[in-house]
């Protein structure tokens, strides 16, 4: 998230929100439909960091043999979006004044949603003399650009959602045929992508030796747990009800057996060290025997639906492992 500090308005630093994990909702809409449209993978799985981000899992064969150059590559395409550097007015999103390739193109319709909600309601981006500012550095025509500040100016804390309506009426009083329409049309797409485009960090993804946190490891310094989240539910992840380490211990020292008896439902019972509980055991074919208590346990604690998530993930490879044992020539795309 630290990589929206500069135009987000509700948090900063490592400080995180409902309001701007919907920037993590939007950048898990846009990689997971552009990874299984452009790349062809299918088995993705999303793991929240545990702080402020989210950690993309590709488990296809394919995706696992890729190099670092090849890695390097696909992160290359994938970041169209990053903070503008010192000095540089706005990114390059496009080539001259061509088009959106057809990948942003797609990205733009799933993100026009967000960008109404996210940034001209609930961040009111262009709320103040900084935001507003901000947006005029993308607009190619000065008079349009002159236009709109003596009009912001007189009124700076006019809402962000009324400033888009008087940039599109600008950009109305040109000719449909005229190339400063075009050019302006442009540059409110610039201006939504880079407002919402997800901000990928490339370090971390183009090396395989570029150490990451494994599902269900807990974060030092939340005490949350890394758990998967279902991309098809993502609008609704609350990364502060995330269950912590703390919360865990907790609700299983409250089923811990005492004697033999089972512990019921909201019955406190003495404390018994995690020590004593039964372990699961690995068998020969590689599955793994959970003891019936052990199993109610996680059933009955936060962290089940995350558990099963993962289960079903995992389930779905060793189906593609084993049919591939059984014909060698069948490939997992």
């Amino acid at each position: 998230m630290t990589d929206y500090d500069e135009i987000r308005t509700c948090c900063s630093e490592a400080n995180i929100c409902r309001k701007c994990w919907k920037w993590i909702s939007a950048a898990v809409q846009v990689l997971d439909g552009a990874i299984r449209d452009q790349y062809g993978y299918e088995q993705l799985l999303w793991v929240y960091s545990g702080r402020r981000g989210i950690h993309l899992w590709i488990s296809d064969q394919e995706a696992l043999e890729l190099t670092d150059q090849q890695r390097k590559s696909i992160v290359g395409w994938m970041a169209a979006v990053s903070a503008v550097k010192e000095g540089t007015k706005r990114p390059n999103l496009r080539t001259a004044n061509r088009g959106l390739p057809p990948s942003l193109i797609a990205a733009r319709e799933t993100l026009l949603p967000y960008f109404s909600e996210m940034i001209l309601e609930e961040q009111d981006c262009f709320g103040s003399e900084k935001g507003y500012e901000k947006l005029l550095d993308f607009l190619p025509d000065n008079k349009t650009v002159d236009a709109l500040r003596s009009k912001w100016d007189a009124d700076p804390s006019r809402p962000s959602s009324s400033k888009w309506a008087d940039l599109k009426a600008q950009i109305r009083n040109y000719e449909k045929t005229s190339p400063i329409r075009a050019q302006l049309m442009a540059a409110m797409e610039d201006i939504i992508l880079y407002y919402t485009y997800p901000r990928i960090d490339a370090e971390v993804s183009k090396h395989r030796n570029h150490l990451l946190k494994a599902p269900f490891c807990i974060h030092p310094k939340t005490g949350r747990v890394c758990v998967p989240v279902d991309p098809q539910a993502i609008d609704k992840f609350d990364p502060e009800k995330v269950p912590t380490i703390g919360q865990l211990l907790g609700e299983l020292d409250q089923l811990i057996s005492v004697d033999g008896q089972d512990n019921q439902p909201g019955t406190i019972l003495p404390f018994v060290s995690r020590k004593q509980s039964r372990l699961p055991t690995c068998l020969s074919d590689g599955e793994t025997n959970y003891p019936t208590d052990v199993e109610s346990d996680v059933q009955r604690t936060s962290l089940q639906p995350y558990v099963e998530m993962l289960d079903k993930h995992a389930k779905t490879l060793m189906d593609i492992k084993r049919r591939q044992k059984q014909d060698p020539d069948v490939l997992s795309w």
